[in-house]
């Protein structure tokens, strides 16, 4: 995506979830590729990380100020002809309107939003004045990005999640769990390269009685090709959903992101024995629940194909 010289990728996610905290790594990485060569310009309100070999412009508004406080940092960046234009975030009509101008000039843009799913970004756009003819554009949406943190389950003191099935303290909570992984693994053929693990509640001193060592990222990634864009323009968040999961491998084990939603990925993760299956459920709900979904657009798709 990143490689495209114009076009925006917009970043989403709840709060806390590292938006920004990519951006600035994305930033670091393509300066760093090209030998700090790059010249990239940052609009933002207000900064949130000092970034080397950037240059950062703050933004301040001020109560009762009239007009786009974005505008005129906007217009003198886009003279200096950047190689990569970073608007912190886009929060309403005003920085909607800057993300427009900006992808519109030609330039390579990067930001963040808060919405809901990688697609759910196309509807907070329209919220902020971006119409769908604009999203359409085959040079405006390069990328969509939706990324969650969870917890990493610490490798030292963490139990096998089917110890604690088969023991005898074992509940019907865990019992229940145990049925919806069966669900979503039920398709796969190779069930020993799976490992469950989950917090040892206890700790140890590895993950400073904690039962966790850190966060890891999980997300979707959709690149819109011209399918999909016409979805947008269609305003089908509905069609758009349907087509992008398509696009999948239909492996849950698989590396390969394309078409798969966030939980999906997360699952990948805990099949790697990384997060723990109720760490997962807190964070998306049900394990089950893009499977399901996943059946029923299937099963749509066949009663539409048989009335044809």
């Amino acid at each position: 995506i990143v490689s495209k010289p114009i076009g925006a990728l917009i970043i989403a996610g709840t709060t806390g979830s590292g938006k920004s905290t990519t951006l600035k790594n994305l930033l670091m990485s393509v300066n760093l590729a090209r030998e700090y060569k790059c010249k990239i310009y940052t609009i933002e309100d207000p900064p949130e990380y000092k970034i080397p070999h950037v240059s950062q412009i703050p933004v301040t508004r001020r109560k009762g100020e009239t007009g786009n406080p974005f505008e005129p940092p906007l217009i003198a960046t886009m003279r200096g002809d950047p190689d990569i234009l970073m608007i912190g975030e886009i929060r309403d009509k005003l920085t909607g309107d800057g993300l427009k101008k900006a992808t519109q000039s030609g330039h390579q843009v990067m930001t963040t939003v808060h919405a809901s799913s990688g697609l759910g970004i196309v509807e907070r756009l329209t919220d902020f004045g971006i119409s769908p003819n604009v999203m359409s554009s085959p040079e405006f949406i390069t990328g969509l990005l939706y990324q969650k943190l969870l917890p990493v389950v610490c490798p030292s003191c963490s139990t096998n999640f089917q110890d604690l099935v088969e023991s005898a303290s074992s509940s019907e909570e865990v019992l229940e769990l145990q049925k919806r992984i069966d669900e979503v693994f039920s398709d796969v053929l190779n069930k020993d390269s799976i490992i469950l693990k989950v917090r040892n509640p206890k700790g140890c001193a590895n993950c400073k009685h904690s039962g966790v060592i850190g966060r890891t990222i999980c997300g979707e990634i959709i690149s819109p090709d011209f399918e999909l864009l016409n979805y947008f323009k269609m305003q089908d968040p509905t069609g758009a959903l349907k087509y992008w999961l398509e696009t999948s491998d239909d492996n849950i084990l698989s590396s390969n992101m394309k078409g798969k939603t966030i939980q999906e990925h997360a699952i990948y993760k805990m099949a790697k024995g990384l997060i723990s299956p109720f760490d997962l459920e807190s964070a998306f709900g049900p394990i089950n629940a893009t499977k399901l979904k996943r059946l029923q657009l299937s099963e749509q798709k066949t009663n539409i194909d048989m009335k044809n």
